[in-house]
């Protein structure tokens, strides 16, 4: 496929609802965008993502809204011309040509809706984690917690906050646990928080760390037990 192994696709710089910057991870670990897709396309990206459907945009990226969403310059573009036919699983299954001189200008960027169906597109409580881009954090990257609920994403409060909280919190979106966690500065602070995680995810922690509690003495009076029917 040349570039090959378009592994994971994400919308970067969202916008209003779910729509945003197509960008695709290749074969060398670097997100870039997409130089044009066919309707086939969005779809099968959107789903990949989670979502019902998607709908490439018909307008440039550095109009959309009013306002420019394309790349920035000089950085990555993935590929050019993604084409699917629609019932693939994902956009590793579909064509696209190697990025051209042309695409490193950025101004043929893909842009993409996606939806659900009838519902919310997130659970409340759903938890995500922002870097100073406004994209998703990358794997192994510090990012701004944000929760969802009542139908927006808000900044969670550091007050009460603690190792246990981020730890909790980091394991509720896959990750094995947290490496630390600070306090926001600069363009990872948000204008709203949401205090009330912090609490229920420390309650949490406390309730783990409990059980954990609760089985380690489970284990040790069986084995006061067996020592004792040993003799």
């Amino acid at each position: 496929m040349g570039v090959s192994v378009l592994s994971r696709a994400f919308l970067a710089a969202p916008l209003a609802g779910h729509v945003g910057l197509l960008e695709l991870e290749t074969a060398s670990g670097q997100f870039g965008t997409v130089c044009g897709v066919n309707g086939a396309a969005a779809e099968v990206a959107c789903r990949q993502l989670g979502y019902d459907y998607g709908v490439a945009s018909s307008s440039s990226c550095a109009q959309y809204g009013g306002a420019s969403v394309c790349g920035a310059a000089g950085s990555p573009v993935a590929a050019k011309n993604l084409k699917c036919s629609g019932s693939e699983m994902s956009v590793d299954e579909c064509g696209f040509e190697i990025a051209d001189n042309a695409c490193l200008g950025h101004s043929s960027d893909a842009v993409v809706f996606c939806g659900m169906f009838d519902k919310p597109t997130f659970k409340n409580g759903a938890l995500r984690l922002i870097g100073l881009d406004g994209a998703p954090a990358l794997p192994r990257e510090a990012g701004r917690l944000e929760m969802f609920w009542a139908n927006a994403w808000a900044p969670v409060c550091k007050e009460g906050f603690s190792s246990g909280t981020a730890k909790v919190a980091c394991q509720a979106m896959g990750f094995t646990s947290a490496a630390g966690f600070s306090g926001c500065d600069g363009a990872l602070c948000g204008p709203v928080v949401v205090k009330a995680y912090a609490q229920q995810a420390e309650e949490t922690a406390q309730a783990l760390s409990g059980l954990q509690q609760a089985a380690a003495d489970t284990s040790t009076a069986i084995q006061e037990i067996e020592s004792a029917c040993g003799k």
